[in-house]
């Protein structure tokens, strides 16, 4: 790939993962917070904790900002005691059709990645995490690699922003 072609692909990448979701958050919080109660629910990635896949480093790069953005606002409205929570969803490889652009485009169905979810796995562990009321949800082995960032860095960003 051309160093422009790369570029122009990343630029694009940037956009979608990290501006829509910071233009939608910021530009989305008078109205919610004019509602009793409101949600922004913000999509990284398993890739974001941890970017074992190479393939992208940009996209890997742009989850681990979903990820850290989505921390950073849910502590900042919760110090303002705000109405509005944010929860941050980590999939994991989901067997989606998303990989159009790939030489095997199938390579995140289980049949190839027996570690990918299908799309129904994926929503059940979602459900889960919803109902019990988590603010990062993870899903089959994504919740691990979850569980092991916060059990490692949850208490040093508690410090850091006084939650303990």
């Amino acid at each position: 790939m051309e160093a422009s072609d790369f570029l122009v692909k990343a630029d694009q990448e940037i956009n979608i993962n990290v501006h829509g979701p910071m233009h939608l958050s910021v530009g989305l919080l008078p109205h919610f917070k004019s509602k009793p109660a409101a949600v922004i629910m913000n999509v990284s990635s398993v890739l974001g904790y941890i970017p074992t896949s190479v393939i992208n480093p940009v996209y890997n790069g742009t989850k681990a900002w979903v990820h850290f953005f989505s921390m950073n606002l849910r502590t900042q409205l919760e110090k303002a005691g705000s109405n509005v929570k944010v929860v941050e969803i980590a999939p994991p490889s989901v067997g989606t059709d998303l990989h159009r652009e790939r030489e095997d485009p199938d390579d995140n169905k289980k049949d190839k990645n027996p570690s990918a979810l299908t799309v129904e796995e994926f929503m059940d562990d979602l459900i889960k995490g919803w109902k019990e009321n988590k603010d990062t949800i993870g899903a089959g082995p994504s919740q691990k690699v979850v569980d092991r960032w916060f059990n490692e860095f949850g208490g040093d960003y508690a410090k850091a922003t006084g939650q303990k």
